[in-house]
């Protein structure tokens, strides 16, 4: 609960000097389109790392296959971080304080992990579906007057991510 959470720590891109990007989404939500999204993204913003996290990255050969995937895109094994199953909800809840910036996988949005970036100080960049499986986090962000971080195509999405990186990079 509320009270078990961990306190909202300093974006980590003013330690690092770099953004991190983060996905605690599950991982079947990761699809290649979505890879291919995201590897642009991390092309744009120099330096930048993304974190993904998902029971399924507990499993050596899914995170070998998910490293591989990024890599023919160009992204190096050094970019990317995978954390598999945590034992409690509270270390989960800390893994966010290694983010900078969410990025919610589509067409199929994160509900949960949404939410819980956002109660971690964690902002989360989404794409606009036309289902209701892809509208839930525009639901969650209009809720929270975060319409800045809805987009309506992937042109869009990969503009408001790595304008947002380079905004949060002047820290």
């Amino acid at each position: 609960g509320i009270a078990s959470s961990p306190a909202i720590s300093t974006p980590p891109c003013v330690f690092n000097r770099y953004i991190t990007f983060g996905s605690f989404n599950n991982l079947a939500k990761i699809t290649g389109e979505v890879i291919e999204t995201w590897s642009e993204i991390l092309h744009r913003v120099p330096l930048s790392r993304l974190v993904l996290k998902s029971r399924a990255l507990s499993d050596d050969k899914t995170a070998e296959y998910i490293y591989s995937q990024f890599l023919t895109k160009g992204i190096s094994r050094s970019r990317l971080h995978m954390v598999g199953w945590v034992p409690s909800m509270r270390k989960h809840m800390q893994y966010y304080g290694w983010v900078d910036i969410a990025l919610d996988t589509f067409p199929y949005n994160g509900t949960t992990t949404t939410c819980q970036a956002l109660w971690m100080g964690v902002p989360v960049v989404t794409l606009q579906g036309n289902l209701h499986a892809g509208r839930v986090g525009t639901s969650i962000l209009m809720q929270l007057g975060l319409r800045q971080l809805i987009a309506k195509n992937i042109k869009e999405y990969t503009e408001i991510a790595s304008g947002l990186a380079m905004r949060k990079d002047k820290i």
